[in-house]
């Protein structure tokens, strides 16, 4: 699965969330209790420094909310939901969620821990903003994206690597999951219009399959000199080490373009224990481009004065 949110998407989401949270509470008295949103993130498993990172955002969005007499007059409190970057643990907090006095739900960080909590959100009637997943929660009318699709981000990484990278040959590694699964025919279909996908490979990051998913993916590449681009749509912070790994391990080299997620600096650092990288600074990073939902350099004020706040 894949992913993910993080603190530069989280002002937008909040906005949305604390509208909503106005909208329900607008008839109480200022003296009632905090407004809580549940937030939903990952503070444990492979995207604890992500979750941890969207959490700080969501407590530096709701101290600004508060300065200024919060809403309504009441204060808003966030209240963290661990779903363990999994669908099993996302599962398991929704109902908790949903029993809660959480108005609303900020979440969840992937593509799966999001569309397994879905159905439970919509059942218990509370609504929840995401910033990933947005074509594979559209039938939900409790959920509510604030991110570009799936099949717009494969279509822009296939015009990307064709008109800016340069490159008219292309393999896709595509997870077994909705993330990649959506992600792969848009993908194919956009850059086959005036490129060749030399390679479409499935891969299985199943503990159970991932040793044959890697055996495979190598094989098929370590055969072609000619495989052109790889580009990755799989979870960045997992799946895609494992790939990354394996591939300049076995000395397959080619220019690798990493879809959601890749884009923030906790991608390079999952690298950094490795003895290659520890030798030689970039070993596994050299050649990877990585895709970003928002570019601070470029963004407007608002951006600029709320990166200030958080980072410094």
């Amino acid at each position: 699965s894949s992913d993910v949110c993080s603190s530069d998407l989280a002002l937008v989401v909040l906005l949305v969330v604390a509208g909503a949270a106005f909208s329900a509470n607008a008839n109480q008295q200022s003296n009632q209790p905090p407004l809580e949103v549940a937030v939903g993130v990952s503070l444990s498993g492979p995207q604890q420094s992500v979750g941890e990172s969207l959490l700080r955002s969501v407590q530096l969005y709701f101290d600004e909310v508060n300065a200024a007499g919060g809403i309504n007059g009441r204060p808003v409190k966030a209240v963290a939901f661990d779903d363990e970057a999994s669908p099993a643990g996302a599962r398991a907090r929704a109902p908790e969620i949903v029993a809660s006095n959480a108005l609303a739900v900020i979440g969840h960080l992937l593509v799966s821990t999001t569309t397994a909590a879905s159905p439970l959100y919509q059942q218990g009637r509370i609504a929840a903003v995401t910033a990933t997943a947005s074509d594979l929660v559209a039938d939900n009318p409790y959920y509510f994206s604030t991110s570009f699709t799936l099949a717009n981000e494969g279509r822009t990484l296939a015009q990307y690597a064709r008109n800016v990278l340069n490159y008219d040959k292309a393999t896709l590694i595509y997870s077994n999951e909705d993330f990649g699964k959506t992600l792969n025919p848009a993908f194919t279909a956009a850059f086959a219009e005036d490129g060749e996908v030399r390679h479409d490979i499935l891969f299985d990051a199943a503990p159970a399959q991932l040793n044959a998913s890697i055996e495979r993916m190598v094989q098929e590449l370590s055969g072609d000199r000619d495989a052109g681009l790889i580009v990755l749509g799989v979870s960045p912070n997992t799946t895609a080490r494992d790939v990354v790994v394996n591939l300049r391990r076995r000395g397959i080299l080619n220019p690798i373009l990493a879809a959601r997620g890749a884009g923030y600096d906790q991608f390079a650092t999952v690298f950094n224990q490795l003895d290659e990288e520890q030798r030689t600074p970039g070993y596994f990073t050299n050649g990877v481009y990585a895709d970003a939902p928002l570019i601070f350099d470029s963004a407007g004020e608002q951006a600029q004065v709320f990166a200030e706040n958080q980072i410094g």
